[in-house]
């Protein structure tokens, strides 16, 4: 199981995806949030999307690794609130000066200072092997890395909150 998923992972990290187009961040937190909706509600969980109606929210990069990297982290933080009563997670959306930055957060139990440093890493997990990979995140960050971004932990007092900042398409 381990070398296909090492295998899975090499293949995707050498593909040539084409990342010079542009592409609509609102309309994949919208998408994503849309694709998970129902397993969210069996989970008896909430999702809200923060996206303002204005503006132009485009971003250099590929619609699919994007795509991708938010998927990732809504079922990150599905797993983090699994069990959880009201259990939320939330996308927000905000245009900065060159960048479009995308949160994810959650209000689960958080990442403890050690896990935190290994977050991105390949294959680190917090959950029981039989359940996760330990290859959304870094993944997740992959994918935003070769779209020109950064993805990264904020950090908070309760739950967990990642960031994906983007640079603007002019």
């Amino acid at each position: 199981r381990a070398a296909t998923a090492l295998q899975e992972v090499l293949l995707f990290a050498r593909q040539k995806i084409d990342v010079t187009g542009t592409t609509n961040l609102r309309e994949v937190a919208n998408r994503s949030a849309a694709l998970r909706a129902f397993a969210i509600g069996r989970a008896r969980l909430t999702i809200a999307v923060d996206v303002p109606t204005s503006g132009r929210f485009l971003v250099k990069g590929n619609d699919g690794l994007l795509q991708l990297a938010v998927l990732n982290l809504i079922v990150n933080a599905e797993q983090a609130l699994a069990g959880q009563n009201g259990g939320a997670i939330r996308l927000q959306l905000e245009e900065a000066p060159g960048y479009v930055v995308l949160r994810v957060s959650d209000n689960g139990p958080g990442v403890e200072g050690a896990a935190a440093e290994q977050l991105f890493d390949s294959f680190f997990t917090t959950r029981p092997r039989e359940e996760a990979s330990g290859l959304g995140l870094s993944a997740a960050r992959l994918a935003v890395e070769q779209c020109g971004g950064t993805l990264t932990l904020l950090t908070r007092e309760a739950g967990a909150c990642f960031e994906m900042r983007l640079p603007a398409a002019s």
